[in-house]
């Protein structure tokens, strides 16, 4: 039986706009497991990014339950919730969102050094595996600005698993980038999944979404419909994408 790790329940988003209450996501009822891939995906303003920042604490729901491994984050303090953030989840953003003026290896390494789980001599070990394991390791003291758009979303990928998440948060991870830069992220959160690193994606991309164990669809704040795929495989891959395809498909897609 799979452990569920994070649970939404009656979940509402609303916005206040000139007046009038603008309600982005409606009486979301969630569970998420234990060493899921799990897709969200929708049409533009669907609420599928509010979902995944809501469900991270990074934005507050207007009302409803969220529990995180048996914490309810609803209702933490935001200093409380900042930690837990920092010390149990990971997040991957469309834009890398890496310093500047610190080099690749610094912007991993300075995640760990905040959350403090590991010495610094831990983290800076911990920080070269994931180089290694990213295929960057060559790139490490160069600033982010000297490396391409897939490398940089490589080190964004290393930042987010410093601290071991139990969580990765994906926002349109592959959005940014070329088609051979996309795939070879894809790849890298694939091979994480099968490890057993459990991932949470916001995507439009139909070829991101094959990635998946679970796809979630929203339609005007709502679930609309849920699927569930076999293991991902790159053998199966024309089966799986026409499948997806049809179900999309009946969905509006």
């Amino acid at each position: 039986m799979k452990n569920v790790m994070l649970q939404a329940a009656n979940l509402c988003k609303s916005y206040a706009n000139n007046g009038t209450q603008n309600h982005v996501l409606r009486n979301i009822n969630l569970e998420l497991y234990e060493g899921e891939f799990t897709v969200i995906m929708g049409s533009s303003g669907s609420g599928k990014s509010t979902l995944l920042y809501s469900l991270s604490g990074m934005d507050r729901a207007t009302s409803g339950e969220i529990t995180y491994n048996g914490l309810r984050l609803d209702n933490l303090k935001e200093d409380r919730l900042a930690m837990l953030r920092r010390s149990s989840m990971g997040f991957v953003f469309q834009q890398m969102h890496l310093v500047q003026n610190l080099t690749v290896f610094e912007n991993i390494t300075v995640a760990g050094y905040i959350n403090k789980k590991l010495k610094p001599k831990e983290v800076e070990k911990k920080a070269l595996g994931l180089l290694q394991m990213m295929g960057i390791e060559r790139l490490a003291d160069r600033l982010p600005s000297q490396v391409s758009g897939g490398e940089q979303q490589r080190a964004a990928i290393a930042r987010a698993l410093i601290n071991s998440p139990s969580l990765v948060f994906a926002d349109e991870p592959t959005g940014a980038l070329n088609s051979k830069s996309g795939h070879d992220i894809l790849d890298i959160l694939s091979e994480l999944n099968a490890e057993g690193q459990s991932v949470l994606m916001v995507t439009h991309d139909v070829k991101a979404a094959l990635r998946a164990g679970r796809l979630i669809y929203l339609i005007d704040g709502k679930i609309a419909d849920e699927m569930q795929l076999p293991k991902y495989t790159a053998e199966g891959l024309k089966a799986r994408e026409s499948q997806v395809l049809s179900w999309l498909s009946s969905m509006g897609w």
